[in-house]
């Protein structure tokens, strides 16, 4: 028994294509990117290479800028996939390109090796402090993460040591496969609970409670006043929020009064509810907005009023009145 490959008829040539490139460097990497390293990889493979093509070459094979096949290399060598090695430095398009044996980054980043720099063996005790975190990403996610976006996580958390169960909270309802923007996803979640003064797993769940509940009341409301629509628009919000935190009225009382109102009049806008709920949370009856003087007065200068208030069920009826004879 034995196992071969059948010989072709013709042999236009292969190259070999690590697998490491594959699973954890090309998801994440633009195409245009992972043409020019494809293609200079099989140029670097044929018998003696290509040493009369460079850079402009790869250009119009692929057809695309110049400065975009220096952006690719520019890339990857930042994730340490290849090294540039200038040739005339003025000419920032004239330099050779090193292709890195992935297995040996691998290996040389993940085991000990007696030829690791002291920074090296750091790096490694400091990536196994977090393979416990990285397991229950893992699960969370249903994938694992690539090695690019272990370095990243482990860089950032470093620089800002927030726990395990707030990073592990921030990775929960990413969509599989975006490699792309997950860690700076991650990274904008941990820093808005940071900005809301959130540093523990209890606190963004009453955060998280609290988040529900407004959005909930904020739905109802919208209902209420016949608007279709989910959230509030930026105005809306904050003269809701208004209501609830700065005049401490209760969502109850706020949605019974505004059931009152719609009942006689259905099409009250949020302007009139706000001089409503301004009254009442003063214990006074709703006040008619002061009428438009003639000349250059306007609604800043002072006046004073010596007319009888108009009730809540006065001021109703006048608006209906007045929005008949539109």
């Amino acid at each position: 028994m034995s196992f071969y490959f059948k010989t072709p008829d013709f042999d236009l040539g292969t190259i070999e294509i690590e697998n490491i490139f594959i699973n954890d460097f090309m998801p994440g990497a633009d195409g245009l990117f992972v043409k020019v390293y494809l293609l200079a990889l099989k140029l670097a493979s044929d018998t003696g290479g290509h040493p009369g093509l460079d850079n402009e070459s790869l250009s119009k094979i692929l057809k695309v800028p110049l400065n975009d096949v220096i952006r690719a290399w520019q890339y990857w060598e930042q994730k340490s996939v290849v090294r540039i090695h200038p040739k005339n430095p003025p000419d920032k398009s004239d330099f050779d390109v090193e292709f890195i044996s992935l297995r040996q980054l691998f290996i040389d980043k993940n085991y000990y090796n007696p030829h690791h720099s002291h920074e090296q063996i750091l790096r490694s005790k400091t990536d196994k402090l977090y393979d416990r975190l990285f397991d229950a990403i893992t699960e969370a996610l249903g994938s694992e993460l690539q090695a690019n976006e272990r370095r990243q996580l482990v860089e950032f958390l470093e620089a800002y040591p927030f726990t395990d169960d707030l990073v592990l909270a921030a990775f929960e309802n990413l969509k599989r496969g975006a490699y792309s923007s997950r860690i700076s996803t991650v990274k904008k979640r941990l820093f808005n609970w940071k900005d809301l003064g959130i540093t523990t797993l209890e606190q963004l769940r009453e955060y998280t409670d609290y988040s529900d509940e407004r959005n909930r009341f904020y739905r109802e409301l919208l209902s209420a006043l016949g608007i279709n629509r989910q959230k509030p628009t930026l105005g809306e919000k904050e003269v809701v929020d208004k209501w609830l935190d700065t005049y401490h009225l209760e969502g109850e009382d706020i949605m019974a009064k505004i059931r009152d109102i719609t009942l006689k009049n259905p099409s009250v806008n949020m302007n009139y509810l706000d001089v409503v709920m301004t009254a009442l949370s003063q214990g006074e009856t709703t006040r008619k907005p002061p009428s438009k003087q003639k000349g250059k007065a306007n609604r800043f200068h002072n006046y004073t009023d010596s007319r009888e208030k108009p009730t809540e069920e006065e001021l109703e009826k006048q608006l209906v009145k007045n929005m008949k004879s539109r």
